[in-house]
Parts: C-alpha cells; structure tokens; sequence
C-alpha cells in the first residue's frame, strides 16, 4: 500500500510539472493584430467586423450580406484595411457618369472641374490616411476644397 502511495505521489509532482510548463500566454494573441472596421452603405445590416490586421476588403466580402443594389465595381477590393475604417458599399446607379472618390484614381478625378493633378492627390492621400469617404460631403475635408468647389462637382460624383 505505501508503494501505491509512493506512485501516486510521484505520478502528481509528475503531472504538476508538465502542467506548471505547460501554458498558454495571452500576450501571443495581442490586440494589435487585429483590427475593427465597420461596413456600411448597401448592406442588408450595418455591421461592425474584428478581422487580422493586413486583411483586404476582398477577404471579408464573403462575411457581408449585400443588398442586390450593392456595386463592388467602384471599390478596390485588394485595398488593405486599417483600423476603424469605416468602408461604405455603394449603390448601383444607371448614371455610369458619377465618379467614386472612395475608388477613382488621379486621371478621373482630374475630370473633376476645378480638381487637378495636385488636388486629386490630396483626395486619394487623404483617402489612404483616414479611410473610404463615409459621406459626399467629406470631401470638404481635404484641404483646397471648400463649398464653392464642392457645390460644382458634388452632382458629379458619388461614394
């Protein structure tokens, strides 16, 4: 009997050691790798996403119910997405004229009146810096245009 007590006694340091370098740190998972963005626009629900940082707006797609007026055609769907953007899905609209800011390169922004090749830069800088354009408006944001310039052009483009 005091051999079995012996053994079980061994068998529980044994198991306290494995156990003791056996752990599992939350420091690996930190909050820094991943990312919060929040979907709006044509989507059946607005919906606010927790993905790994470095992840494309192509990635998440799948994760999204869109409505059947959605258009995916105007945003870049290998854009990588950064913290706390907020990434608005556009509507399709039979007038092909409009030009996203949230999609347009520097030559159709330029077809903009009043937007050159400096100023359309400022608008995709800024775009890069604070995330997809959430309301038309916003473009009033970027330095150099104001209501005047944005009265002018605000029937000429969409999100």
């Amino acid at each position: 009997m005091k051999s079995i007590i012996n053994i079980f006694i061994l068998c529980l340091i044994f198991l306290g050691i494995i156990y003791s370098s056996v752990s599992v740190s939350y420091d690996d998972f930190s909050s820094e790798d991943f990312i919060t963005v929040e979907i709006k626009g044509e989507v059946k629900e607005d919906t606010t996403l927790t993905v790994e940082r470095g992840t494309s707006l192509e990635e998440i797609v799948n994760d999204i119910e869109l409505t059947d007026e959605s258009d995916l055609s105007t945003l870049s769907l290998m854009k990588v997405l950064k913290d706390q953007e907020i990434i608005v899905i556009p509507v399709k609209d039979d007038n092909s004229d409009l030009i996203s800011i949230n999609g347009a390169d520097s030559d159709t922004l330029c077809r903009l009146p009043g937007i050159g090749p400096e100023l359309a830069e400022r608008i995709i800088t800024y775009r890069e810096q604070n995330g997809s354009f959430s309301a038309l408006e916003d473009l009033k944001k970027v330095k150099g245009i104001g209501d005047v310039k944005f009265e002018k052009i605000k029937d000429l483009i969409c999100l």
